[in-house]
């Protein structure tokens, strides 16, 4: 990628760029998902109920996973160790927030003030936060770190856009998933629904964004 290249902080790598590029176009379609999956819900709940819980869940783990590797493989390419323990311990509680989702048997629920819940227990809401919380803050990271160490002005707008995007992505989750936080099913539902919407259109804006700017580059 045109841009990390840029910086002294990245290595001069191709790969980089497929796997950011790659990263930010899986959340697009994870975000696509959920967003039709609300959408359809009021009209057939086990339908969101499917999708959010199969095809989501492969997916967040799936960008984990993928996030975790791009942050080892550009900022600590020696760890070996570490590499396979994160993704085994990111797989086993993908598998377990599955298995536990399929055990509760939640029934989405369209509350009278027209708000939806996932109607899940606390147990897999956090198993789910924490592979949206690494699969956000991976980008939160290389964007934060590029943005501390680019020196094009450019290069640093762009990276400090995606770094407070990654930042209310994370506090978009936190708000839907942590079910000890004192907020009503009302207030999580829109503030989940805008957030996602607004953060997963500006991901997909910064991608085309990046693939110029490399195009430009080479």
């Amino acid at each position: 990628m045109g841009a990390l290249r840029r910086s002294g902080e990245f290595k001069s790598d191709k790969r980089i760029g497929v796997l950011i590029g790659f990263f930010f176009f899986v959340y697009a379609i994870h975000s696509l998902i959920l967003g039709l999956a609300t959408l359809f819900a009021f009209s057939n709940p086990n339908y969101i109920y499917l999708v959010c819980i199969i095809i989501s869940n492969i997916l967040i783990t799936g960008l984990a996973i993928l996030g975790s590797y791009t942050v080892f493989y550009i900022f600590f390419p020696r760890i070996r160790r570490i590499n396979v323990f994160s993704y085994s311990l990111i797989l086993g509680i993908g598998i377990l927030a599955t298995l536990a989702s399929f055990a509760e048997n939640p029934q989405p629920l369209v509350m009278i003030n027209g708000s939806f819940d996932f109607n899940h227990k606390p147990l897999f809401s956090f198993l789910i936060w924490f592979l949206g919380f690494v699969s956000i803050g991976s980008p939160l990271y290389i964007f934060g770190r590029l943005f501390i160490f680019a020196k094009n002005r450019e290069l640093k707008l762009l990276s400090g856009i995606i770094t407070i995007l990654a930042s209310l992505g994370v506090a978009n989750i936190s708000v839907r998933l942590l079910q000890f936080l004192p907020l009503s099913v009302f207030f999580r539902d829109k503030f989940f629904d805008i957030g996602a919407a607004f953060v997963g259109i500006v991901f997909v804006i910064s991608l085309f964004f990046l693939s110029f700017s490399r195009n430009k580059v080479s």
